[in-house]
């Protein structure tokens, strides 16, 4: 069963990942836009292109800690 310090560190975790992957592909496409002067069309869409990706770094992330705690699988019971 997982803890307080489990749903802390997941908690952690996903608030990092969703900060530096957004500020990255943010701050990627600024820049760009910045040098091409198209600003904020690419910002946007590094925005938009960060969403997917997030949910999938998290769902691995938090998969792994699953696993490393070996948390019960709950089952439908009729």
């Amino acid at each position: 069963m997982l803890g307080y310090r489990d749903h802390f560190q997941i908690t952690i975790k996903v608030a990092a990942t969703t900060i530096l992957l957004m500020g990255f592909f943010g701050g990627l496409g600024h820049y760009i836009d910045k040098k091409i002067d198209t600003f904020p069309i690419l910002f946007i869409i590094g925005l938009v292109i960060s969403f997917p990706i997030i949910q999938i770094v998290i769902y691995k992330q938090t998969k792994a800690l699953l696993k490393d705690t070996k948390a019960p699988i709950i089952k439908k019971t009729k």
